[in-house]
């Protein structure tokens, strides 16, 4: 990769970037030491502009000597400026500590497509968490079935036995009963026998005083 190649990557990282500008006046030249890249551009901040160019800026405000690598990691918010300075990926020359905080104010670009896939992906967490939800309900739902139906059997089981006591108890009761209906038809069968034999009796009693009167008279 030659200087205008890498320039024109750095110059489309900043499109993709939010860099904050004020009224004021701030301008930073960059050198990049890569072996097939290497070369000067400045990035300027004039009139709420912001200005990248491939040009050297001997007004400058502060000067970076990094690798392109480091600078588009510091762009894209990959490497904090600070730390790349404390670790000697970049050196800086001039008002460092602006330079610092103006690397640090840099803010990715939220993008459409970016926005999308974010909603994207927020759309299929909800859907796995509704999914896992129906699940927990849907196993839920199985338990509680599954625990009616065995109270259910459990029920029925434990029901057998005290029917088959009840019926048990109603035949016993109405053995008993036919036998007292039995035992009373036999009594009045007998006292009616009584009866009716005691009447019999009485009917020929007027009769037999009459036949006795009968065979006094012919005497």
């Amino acid at each position: 990769m030659d200087f205008f190649k890498a320039f024109d990557k750095v110059k489309t990282t900043f499109g993709k970037i939010d860099v904050p500008v004020n009224d004021g006046h701030f301008a930073v030249q960059v050198n990049l030491t890569d072996d097939d890249c290497n070369g000067i551009f400045y990035i300027e901040m004039k009139d709420n502009q912001l200005f990248v160019e491939p040009y050297d800026y001997f007004d400058n405000n502060a000067v970076i000597t990094t690798a392109l690598k480091d600078f588009t990691s510091i762009l894209t918010g990959k490497l904090k400026a600070a730390d790349a300075a404390a670790s000697g990926k970049i050196t800086i020359s001039g008002d460092a500590d602006r330079l610092i905080d103006f690397l640090n104010s840099i803010k990715q670009k939220k993008t459409r497509s970016a926005a999308k896939k974010t909603a994207a992906k927020a759309v299929k967490e909800a859907e796995k968490k509704v999914e896992k939800t129906a699940e927990k309900i849907a196993d839920k739902a199985a338990e509680i079935s599954v625990s009616a139906k065995t109270v259910k059997k459990a029920v029925k089981k434990s029901a057998k036995p005290a029917a088959k006591k009840l019926e048990k108890k109603v035949e016993k009761a109405a053995e008993k009963i036919a036998d007292k209906a039995e035992t009373a038809v036999k009594t009045a069968a007998e006292k009616l026998a009584v009866a009716q034999k005691m009447a019999d009796a009485k009917k020929a009693e007027p009769e037999k005083k009459s036949n006795t009167k009968k065979s006094t008279k012919d005497k």
